[in-house]
């Protein structure tokens, strides 16, 4: 996920959080939960833990880290082609991500 703004970017990872949590206790979320639904959910201590290891599956920053955590895993796996996946609650958001994908490997 790219976002520009810190608190941006710590929504969108704060959703993806809880989202993927849900989907590996086989929880039933009703679409991918919003900012506020992620903050009002109350982790316990594995929960807490399981979301700081999913945190390090993650790729979220702003565009330029982005772009330098996503050129290393390409060269790690020795591809020349990666295909990013922006999963969030607000559709804008998401929009917002690929664009400043877009525009950091097109700089």
């Amino acid at each position: 996920m790219c976002r520009n703004r810190g608190a941006g970017r710590k929504k969108l990872a704060v959703s993806l959080d809880l989202s993927l949590l849900a989907n590996e206790q086989g929880l039933n979320l009703e679409g991918f939960p919003s900012y506020e639904e992620a903050q009002s959910y109350s982790y316990s201590p594995y929960e807490q833990k399981r979301v700081a290891a999913n945190r390090q599956r993650m790729v979220v920053g702003t565009p330029a880290s982005v772009k330098e955590q996503l050129t290393a895993l390409a060269k790690a796996y020795r591809t020349d082609e990666l295909i990013a996946v922006t999963i969030t609650h607000h559709m804008q958001d998401r929009l917002t991500s690929y664009r400043l994908l877009k525009e950091a490997f097109d700089a």
